[in-house]
């Protein structure tokens, strides 16, 4: 016996075709009910009023078909999430809106929950895709503003200029800069390590807790002297007094090493800054006879 819809052998006994799904139709005794014989073990196919199969027992059309765009959109989705948390925004975006889209066409083939399911997923990709996409913008705008300022968060990178919150310049030769984001304090030096160069400059920035200029010189020379004393024991100090630096009060303090052919220069110096920091010690330390400012001074802007 074939199937009356797409012709093909049916089984024995069979309620429905395994080729396209279609019901067969059982042969009527004179009574015009189902034979005892169209099924197996002599028992009668159950059926609806009138001999016809309910509809819910039907084979939907393209079910399966459904079922499986909306698994695939799922599995995009998915894929989306894990590109976006790896900060690859095109993955999320574009394996989410693919998967938002299939989603939305297996609504009409699928069952709802699995449809519903890709459509959540393809969403949260899309987000995370923007959001990679937000941070990698950001990030790349600190970047950016790191490289035009020389501020960093790594240890040091070889510039001839810097910008903190306090001040700028800009030297002839490069150096070693090690400031930290934010900071105003730094560290340049002409070799691969501070202790193993012949130019190096530290300046280190403090709050004082004053503006008088005149007690501000007081401390300045206690400091820079104790300084001096403690840390450059074989130093001899050569000359000091009060001075200025781009425009603002200083005291400055030169010593030298002769056995060692080293001369430093130390000054503090009083200027307020918008950062809160009112006080800088700026020392440069050179092999050679003497020592000066001038080179940083040259090209010094404060904030």
């Amino acid at each position: 016996m074939n199937c009356q819809n797409c012709h093909e052998p049916l089984e024995p006994g069979a309620a429905f075709c395994g080729n396209c799904g279609n019901p067969v139709q059982s042969p009527l005794t004179s009574s015009g009910l189902p034979s005892m014989t169209a099924s197996p073990l002599n028992q009668v196919v159950p059926m609806g009023p009138n001999g016809i199969i309910p509809a819910y027992a039907l084979t939907k059309p393209y079910q399966h078909a459904g079922e499986t765009t909306a698994a695939v959109a799922i599995i995009l989705g998915t894929l989306g999430i894990v590109g976006s948390v790896f900060l690859i925004p095109i993955a999320g975006l574009v394996f989410g809106i693919a998967g938002l889209c299939l989603s939305t066409i297996s609504r009409r083939k699928a069952r709802r929950r699995l449809a519903l399911i890709g459509l959540a997923v393809a969403s949260l990709a899309i987000t995370s895709g923007l959001a990679a996409l937000v941070w990698n913008m950001n990030h790349d705008k600190t970047v950016a503003r790191d490289a035009q300022t020389g501020q960093t968060d790594s240890a040091s990178q070889v510039l001839s200029f810097l910008k903190t919150p306090c001040y700028s310049f800009n030297l002839v030769d490069t150096y070693n800069v090690s400031n930290q984001k934010g900071s105003c304090t730094t560290t340049m030096y002409n070799n691969q390590t501070f202790a193993t160069s012949t130019d190096v400059y530290k300046i280190v920035a403090t709050d004082v807790g004053t503006i008088n200029p005149d007690t501000f010189t007081a401390l300045a020379k206690q400091a820079i002297n104790t300084d001096v004393q403690t840390n450059l024991p074989d130093f001899t100090i050569t000359n000091q007094g009060p001075s200025s630096f781009a425009g603002s009060l200083a005291y400055s303090v030169y010593a030298d090493n002769k056995a060692q052919n080293t001369a430093v220069v130390e000054t503090g110096v009083l200027h307020q800054t918008p950062n809160g920091e009112n006080a800088f010690d700026i020392l440069h330390a050179v092999n050679g006879p003497s020592t000066n400012l001038e080179d940083l001074e040259v090209d010094w802007q404060w904030k």
